[in-house]
């Protein structure tokens, strides 16, 4: 063999996808990869991709793809030589192995491969490195399995990564750069002379980290592979601005769109920008301004779909039903919740309470809104806290009321209030999951407030009710991960919670606002507890400090059996709408203590750095930014 080649000089321009997704033609951008691709049309209906058994179930929990079903999915995405043909009997042959041999799973074998069970595994071969200064190409072997990749370059021992792990792709031309973890620890590699499995690799390794990433975010995967689409983003001028589910400023480019059911998500493939996410509610109109574009205007800001061709009407029928979808929900059980109520009250309920939009009392009128608050407040206790947070805000106080489905097409609904107080601060309470507590969080950050009564707080109250409601629906109306203390976080049964904050920027955000909760023992000392959380909150400047009578709460919380008991309460509990295959049923908490750092989380959708789409600067790595993670509602 040759000695090793001397990798070619530094990269002086951003690096760009075009060599790797075949341009702009029939397999280009408007098509996705479901029509067609590097190897020309593909039918989706075509056993060759995997079947139903590839296909059927590409959700990415705890346990990853099984062997078929990474198979199929490279398939699809032009690894055609990798995944087999599904109509052969001896299943697909990946690593040169035919899927029925067992000789991995158990006995010598297993022990051979040092594994009790190994995984099957997708191998590319080519040439790569470390980026950095003084070094050079070797051969390089690139291994993907269900669960994550492997990549040993020469006789250096192999590395071995998540999916989640991988913070940047990139590929120029004949080479990719793929960079695993962030911050001065994260390695980067230089990929080339992978010859045509080049470009296929790097949609593979985009799929199965888009698919994780989603997974984490407690989103339903879909089956498919992604569709590659050229966009336009807008970014709301509204007050409340665009929040963390779309780019504050203005964007354009190729990426990654996934429907799901509680909305959609654009993952560019610049990945400088952050991901785009549209709840499904959040859709105003979907029109065809132009053949083959597609423009979808709501909340977050407007968002256009281009050079979609004829399939510009599938996506606009399909956006368009996402939308419909949410308003024949908060129909469906404002008729349940309300039937009594008049015909008109009933529209505006439906217009307005939709997947946990907060709905303020002018919505409704003077003679209807007594009519949701009855509705409402169901339960005596919730009837009488709800009295005394409006006494201690003061009559002109804010509130607002919010509903949503525990899942897309449920009749059952979740229903919870929100209340602006004094000391910068707004109550938050889910009357659908038993009377345990009540939960508070800051409206502004605390060196900001400078004593305004509720009725002051503006936008900042919107914005705050905005971030709370939107996290409950975004982590499945679970309460724990906004509210856990951070040592009670770090817990090995809590993974889920932490992979979903990673994800969720705005469960992150509302986690930050977090303040205390307090426990429904008893009225009176609910009341006095609620009273000096006020007054101590009023005066409070610091975001690291903690109100002195939360551990008192905490123990309270134990006391009334963990506030996890009003999670598993008889609709299903809190979890019930997380996805299937996540992984995410949890383990009730029986004991939560001590403090939490309000602040935490705050953070964590800070921008990408501009730098890190390119491979100059060897070595480089030490000066990365920590990425934009996704919302799961597509944050």
């Amino acid at each position: 063999m040759s000695p090793p080649r001397r990798a070619r000089g530094r990269y002086d321009e951003p690096m760009d996808d075009s060599g790797g997704f075949g341009g702009s033609g029939e397999g280009g951008f408007g098509g996705g990869f479901g029509a067609g691709g590097p190897n020309g049309p593909r039918d989706a209906r075509d056993p060759r991709l995997g079947g139903a058994g590839a296909a059927g179930a590409f959700g990415m929990g705890a346990g990853g793809l099984d062997p078929t079903q990474l198979a199929g999915l490279a398939g699809m995405l032009g690894l055609q030589g990798m995944a087999g043909d599904a109509r052969d009997k001896r299943g697909a042959r990946i690593g040169g192995r035919d899927a029925r041999d067992v000789r991995t799973m158990t006995g010598r074998d297993a022990a051979r491969d040092g594994a009790a069970i190994k995984t099957e595994a997708i191998e590319l071969h080519g040439e790569g490195r470390i980026a950095g200064p003084n070094t050079v190409s070797e051969p390089t072997t690139v291994a993907i399995d269900g669960t994550g990749l492997t990549i040993e370059i020469g006789t250096a021992r192999p590395i071995r990564a998540g999916f989640r792990d991988v913070s940047l792709i990139a590929i120029q031309q004949s080479t990719a750069l793929v960079v695993l973890g962030e911050g001065p620890d994260s390695m980067r590699f230089l990929l080339e002379r992978f010859g045509d499995k080049l470009g296929p690799m790097v949609r593979l390794l985009r799929e199965l980290r888009l698919k994780q990433r989603l997974t984490d975010g407690l989103v339903e995967v879909p089956d498919a592979p992604a569709e590659l689409i050229e966009f336009a983003w807008q970014p709301t001028a509204g007050p409340l601005g665009a929040g963390p589910d779309g780019p504050a400023a203005p964007a354009a480019g190729v990426g990654q769109l996934v429907v799901h059911p509680w909305g959609f998500v654009i993952c560019p493939l610049d990945e400088r920008l952050t991901w785009i996410h549209f709840r499904r509610a959040a859709i105003g109109t979907v029109t065809v301004p132009a053949a083959g574009d597609v423009v979808v205007d709501g909340a977050p800001g407007t968002l256009t779909l281009r050079g979609l061709g004829p399939a510009a009407t599938r996506f606009h029928d399909r956006l368009k039903k996402l939308r419909d979808g949410a308003f024949a929900d908060a129909s469906g059980f404002v008729e349940q919740l309300m039937p009594d109520a008049p015909f008109g009250l009933r529209q505006k309920a439906s217009e307005s309470l939709v997947d946990g939009r907060p709905t303020r009392p002018q919505v409704f009128g003077d003679s209807g809104w007594p009519i949701v608050e009855t509705a409402v407040l169901g339960e005596p206790t919730f009837a009488e806290s709800y009295e005394s947070l409006l006494a201690t805000a003061g009559a002109a106080a804010p509130r607002w009321v919010a509903m949503s489905p525990e899942a897309p097409g449920s009749t059952k609904s979740k229903i919870w209030f929100l209340v602006a107080l004094p000391g910068n601060l707004v109550a938050m309470e889910l009357v659908t999951a038993g009377a345990h507590a009540t939960y508070f969080y800051r409206v502004m950050p605390r060196a900001q407030y400078r004593g305004e009564p509720p009725e002051k707080l503006g936008i900042a109250a919107e914005q705050a009710v905005r971030d709370i409601s939107e996290a409950l629906v975004d982590c499945r109306f679970l309460r724990e991960p906004m509210a856990l203390p951070d040592e009670q976080l770090r817990l090995p049964k809590y993974l889920r919670y932490r992979l979903a904050l990673a994800v969720l920027p705005m469960l992150a955000w509302a986690r930050g606002r977090f303040v205390a909760r307090i426990v429904h023992k008893d009225p009176a000392s609910w009341s006095a507890a609620v009273a000096d959380l006020v007054r101590w909150h009023s005066t409070a400047t610091d975001e690291a400090a903690v109100w002195p009578g939360r551990a008192a709460q905490e123990k309270a919380v134990l006391a009334a059996g963990g506030e996890s008991a009003g999670d598993a309460e008889s609709e299903g509990g809190d979890g019930a709408g997380l996805p299937a295959d996540s992984g995410a049923a949890q383990q009730a908490d029986p004991a939560i203590e001590a403090a939490d750092q309000a602040a935490d989380g705050a953070g964590r959708a800070s921008a990408a750095d501009a730098s890190a789409a390119d491979a100059s600067a060897a070595g480089s790595s030490s000066n990365s930014k920590t990425k934009s993670k996704p919302s799961g509602t597509l944050g």
